[in-house]
């Protein structure tokens, strides 16, 4: 049984089988040099994920078989990636998009056929957003369940009248990140840094150019213990969402 667009498909269809890799597919970068054997790593990215479903559907007559595929069709469409859970993984979300592959036709003909959804994004998603107040002027440990590296969205509201604000990361693998915006800021102002989408915003505008030119938008390393540091000028919350391979 799985769940899209908050549509439960046992309301349509029975679902026969889930069949998905174990983790996304990935792509190998690497350099090949003259007169040297094999070839130099660069690095490593993960490709999309590709969920399979079958289903069978039962109709009284054909007509009726083709009237079920019709409102099929018109929960599975989406113009982007929607939120798609499995029963057995109830506490987890995938964000997927029929892809234009699957063939509708072979659910009428047959009763039975292959629904497939694409993941742009291949990593799954804890269905609790996580939500932590950072300590002002001090560190905050953050220990990280998931498997695979996070991207969170910081907020801070200016306590006193300042001209910097840094928030900085460090772990047990030596990794020592920062990102800092050079702003005047007077008491009260509302600062957003998301680092996936890499944006900067103060009072919902955006302000990219108030980043430093040594900033990052870092991440949070997954299984294991990650400690960041904030500005004491500021009260800071953190938000992001569990990922898994």
């Amino acid at each position: 049984m799985f769940t899209f667009k908050g549509n439960n498909s046992d309301t349509f269809l029975k679902v026969l089988k889930v069949r998905q890799s174990v983790l996304p597919s990935s792509k190998i970068s690497m350099v090949e040099v003259a007169g040297r054997s094999g070839a130099y790593f660069v690095k490593k990215e993960h490709g999309v994920r590709t969920i399979e479903i079958e289903v069978a559907i039962i109709g009284a007559s054909q007509t009726d078989l083709r009237n079920k595929v019709r409102q099929i069709a018109d929960w599975l469409d989406s113009e982007q990636p929607e939120a798609l859970t499995f029963s057995d993984e109830p506490d987890k979300i995938y964000y997927a998009i029929l892809d234009r592959e699957t063939d509708l036709e072979e659910i009428v003909s047959l009763g039975t056929g292959t629904l497939k959804f694409t993941c742009p994004d291949p990593f799954a998603y804890a269905t609790n957003e996580t939500t932590l107040s950072l300590v002002a002027g001090g560190t905050t440990e953050i220990d990280l369940a998931g498997t695979a590296r996070v991207y969170p969205v910081v907020t801070a509201t200016v306590n006193t009248a300042t001209n910097l604000f840094r928030i900085s990361r460090g772990d047990a693998f030596g990794n020592d990140d920062k990102l800092e915006v050079s702003f005047s800021f007077a008491v009260g102002d509302q600062l957003e840094v998301d680092f996936m989408k890499g944006t900067v915003k103060i009072n919902g505008t955006l302000q990219m150019q108030t980043l430093t030119l040594d900033s990052d938008f870092y991440y949070l390393e997954p299984k294991g213990k990650n400690f960041v540091w904030t500005s004491g000028e500021f009260t800071s919350q953190m938000k992001f969402s569990e990922r898994f391979k």
